[in-house]
C-alpha cells in the first residue's frame, strides 16, 4: 500500500490560491515552501535534508471517502518504483489539512521548447524525447500529461521526464500524439525538412513514435532529397506482357511463313555424285 503521511502546517492559516510565499515561507513540516511554481497546484519546496522537492496538489478525483483511491495508490506506487534516471522521482504522498500533496524530485533545466528553439541539435534531441517516452511506456506505464513544461533539459543535455499523471487508464497513443504535437510546434518555429517528413509519415502509422525514429535515423541530406519511388501500376505491367506475348507470336508467325514460301533459301542444297 502507498502510506499517506499527515502533515502538520505551521501556518494553518495558509491560502494556496494567493500565498505570500516572498514575504514569509510558509512550512509543512518537514517542508518549507519557497515559491509556487504553478497557481494554486504545485510549489517548490526543500525538505529536512536540503533536497529541493516539488510539491503537487493531488485533484481530488483522486480521493475515495476522504482517503487516496486503492487503484491510484497502486499506480503511484509504480511508478515511484520504476528505476529509470529520466523520470523524476516519486518520494510519496504527503497530506496537509484537506489538501493532498505528490512529492517528487525537483529537476533543474530548461524546458524542452526553450531549449529546442535554441540548439543547433534538433534532430538528436527529438530522438533521444522518443526513446525516453518508449522507455517509459516499456515499462507498462503512460505518462498522461506530456507537453513542453514537463519535459526538461538538465544541465548534462539528458531529456527528463517530470509530473506523471497520477490518473487511471491512460492509453500509451495520448502520449505519442503529446510528442508529434510537440514536434509539430518545433517544426512551425524553426523548419527542419527531415523532422517534416517524419511527421508526415508518423501521423498515418500504427506505431507514430516508431517511425519517426526510424525516419531521423536514416541518413538525409536536404541538398540531395532521396529520389522519389517508381510506382509501376498492375495494369500497366499486364497490358506490357500481352504487348511482349502477341508481339513474340507474329515473329513466330512470320518465321514459319518464309520458311514455307523459301524453302531453298533455308535448306543447304544437295550435292549429288
Amino acid at each position: 500500500m502507498f502510506d499517506v503521511r499527515i502533515l502538520k502546517s505551521e501556518h494553518p492559516t495558509l491560502n494556496i490560491e494567493h500565498p505570500m510565499l516572498n514575504e514569509n515561507r510558509m512550512q509543512f513540516a518537514p517542508y518549507v515552501i519557497l515559491r509556487e511554481l504553478s497557481p494554486g497546484k504545485s510549489f517548490l519546496a526543500r525538505d529536512s535534508s536540503g533536497r529541493s522537492v516539488v510539491l503537487k496538489i493531488l485533484p481530488h478525483d483522486c480521493l475515495l471517502e476522504d482517503q487516496l483511491n486503492p487503484n491510484i495508490a497502486e499506480r503511484l506506487r509504480r511508478v515511484r518504483e520504476i528505476a529509470m534516471t529520466d523520470v523524476a522521482h516519486l518520494r510519496g504522498v504527503e497530506r496537509e489539512g484537506d489538501r493532498t500533496f505528490l512529492v517528487w524530485d525537483f529537476v533543474e533545466g530548461i524546458p524542452f521548447d526553450t531549449f529546442a528553439a535554441n540548439t543547433d541539435r534538433l534532430t538528436p534531441l527529438v530522438r533521444e524525447l522518443i526513446r525516453t517516452v518508449e522507455h517509459f511506456h516499456s515499462t507498462g506505464l503512460v505518462h498522461g500529461a506530456i507537453h513542453s513544461g514537463n519535459v526538461i533539459i538538465d544541465a548534462n543535455g539528458r531529456v527528463k521526464l517530470i509530473d506523471v499523471s497520477p490518473l487511471l487508464f491512460l492509453n500509451p497513443r495520448r502520449d505519442e500524439q503529446a510528442v508529434l504535437e510537440m514536434c509539430r510546434r518545433l517544426v512551425n518555429l524553426r523548419p527542419d525538412p527531415q523532422l517534416a517528413a517524419g511527421l508526415v509519415a508518423a501521423s498515418e502509422a500504427d506505431s507514430p513514435l516508431h517511425v519517426l525514429q526510424a525516419q531521423l535515423s536514416a541518413t538525409y541530406s536536404p541538398a540531395r532529397p532521396p529520389p522519389p519511388r517508381v510506382r509501376i501500376r498492375r495494369r500497366t505491367l499486364f497490358a506490357a506482357l500481352i504487348v511482349i506475348f502477341i508481339g513474340a507470336g507474329i515473329a513466330v508467325g512470320i518465321d514459319r511463313i518464309v520458311r514455307r514460301n523459301q524453302p531453298t533459301l533455308l535448306t543447304p542444297p544437295r550435292i549429288s555424285r
